[in-house]
């Protein structure tokens, strides 16, 4: 299990788990943790044509939230970085965010799946 915390600016926490060759993982941030979207990324060749990976993700999305634009991000990547089917949830929330919030935490989560990337590497 990887877990990793960002706390510069914006706090958001993701939790990463191998379940046999698929990969699980969670982010949560903000004033209140929560699932807010279920993004699920499928490994498949990139319609490029040119021998790299890519992914499709399917997202569920609760009413009313915006949880998929992380979520979804961390799917693609994850699945085509990893050859792996991959399962996120997340959920972040902070009351009354505007516009420069929002943009913080996008900017936080590229960040953060950089660095997940990083420590699944590592530990392959």
């Amino acid at each position: 299990m990887i877990e990793l915390n960002f706390d510069e600016g914006v706090n958001l926490r993701v939790c990463a788990v191998w379940a046999g060759s698929d990969l699980c993982v969670v982010i949560t941030g903000g004033d209140c943790p929560h699932i807010g979207s279920v993004s699920i990324g499928i490994p498949r060749p990139s319609l490029r044509q040119d021998g790299t990976l890519s992914a499709t993700v399917s997202t569920f999305n609760m009413e009313g939230h915006k949880d998929d634009h992380i979520g979804n991000l961390f799917a693609h990547r994850l699945s085509a970085e990893f050859s792996c089917r991959t399962v996120v949830t997340c959920g972040i929330h902070v009351d009354n965010a505007d516009e420069a919030v929002i943009d913080d935490f996008l900017l936080a989560s590229q960040k953060l799946l950089l660095r997940l990337v990083h420590c699944i590497n590592i530990n392959m």
